[in-house]
């Protein structure tokens, strides 16, 4: 459940990545792959969950920047956070 909604976000993520920098007159490479960069991110967080690894993943969530971290769905980052404070318990 969490993958398929973080997943779903990393999507939509693209999908308007390449309608901001890749279509019309002012197409951007630059911030093309910035948005490549951070779905690598984002896909990564989902290897982790999928690995059982939601602490790592967390972690790593939280070193992303800002925009991206903002992809991540409210019930995941939660899901993530709780998940992570009963290992450290």
């Amino acid at each position: 459940m969490h993958t398929h909604a973080l997943k779903a976000a990393t999507m939509t993520y693209i999908d308007d990545g390449v309608k901001t920098w890749l279509r019309g007159e002012n197409v951007e490479l630059d911030m093309w792959d910035m948005t490549i960069k951070d779905a690598y991110g984002l896909g990564c967080v989902i290897a982790l969950i999928e690995e059982n690894k939601v602490g790592e993943a967390f972690e790593y969530a939280g070193d992303l920047d800002t925009a991206v971290r903002d992809v991540i769905p409210v019930g995941v980052w939660n899901w993530m956070s709780l998940v992570r404070q009963e290992e450290l318990a």
